[in-house]
């Protein structure tokens, strides 16, 4: 594919490991925000208002979509067997439970609509069993609208 010529696939991996990581050290952060919990750098924490988690963003809805997103790519760097199981769970769990406390709703939305749309694209880069062709994603969601 060109995409593999051009370097596309280990910057995606590189990119996805970085939000896994990241989104987990988040959520890490969260919980040390969410319980007041005391540490050396409590000048660099933003104090909490209200009773929700939002880490260093300061803003809980944008936090949990970040979330999100690290939920997403631990979730792809498991599927392509790049991440165990045990390590993908516990990463997945620190940081559902953030989404959860941080109170935002809309975050859980972009999640479902996610599971909706991923089968589609797996589906669309599949091989198809009359001609062996492999759709795009991009004319997979041309030909449902």
């Amino acid at each position: 594919m060109a995409g593999e010529r051009a370097g596309e696939q280990p910057v995606a991996r590189a990119l996805q490991w970085w939000l896994a990581l990241a989104g987990t050290l988040a959520a890490a952060s969260g919980f040390f925000q969410y319980y007041h919990t005391p540490l050396p750098i409590v000048a660099l924490v933003v104090p909490q208002p209200l009773n929700a988690m939002f880490g260093f963003v300061g803003q809980p809805n944008n936090f949990a979509d970040y979330l999100g997103i690290a939920l997403l790519s631990i979730a792809c760097l498991h599927a392509r067997a790049a991440l165990r199981f045990a390590p993908a769970a516990l990463m997945a769990l620190l940081v559902a439970a953030g989404m959860a406390l941080s109170g935002s709703r809309t975050s859980w939305g972009y999640m479902a609509i996610l599971l909706v749309l991923a089968p589609l694209f797996f589906r669309a880069t599949a091989p198809s069993r009359a001609g062996g062709s492999r759709a795009s994603p991009r004319s997979r969601l041309r030909s449902l609208s």
